[in-house]
């Protein structure tokens, strides 16, 4: 994890806040819904899978993430 004041400089900040971002900028860009679920032990660093689907189909993506959800808790 790299210290705070070596990410004064832009270019710095930039590239290790894209290595440490856990959002779904790709599918933001492809215009996709997504979803993470966590799946880290409990004191483990954290950790998560992202599902994503089809655009509108927000519902169903939820659904199958509840159900994933559900199989990693089971395992952890």
């Amino acid at each position: 994890m790299p210290r705070i004041a070596n990410l004064a400089a832009e270019p710095a900040y930039s590239s290790i806040n894209r290595l440490l971002l856990r959002n779904p900028a790709i599918a933001n860009m492809l215009d996709l819904c997504a979803v993470s679920i966590p799946c880290h032990a409990p004191e483990d660093a954290t950790v998560a899978l992202m599902l994503m689907g089809r655009h509108m189909f927000d519902r169903r993506l939820l659904a199958i993430g509840i159900g994933v959800e559900a199989v990693v808790r089971r395992n952890n």
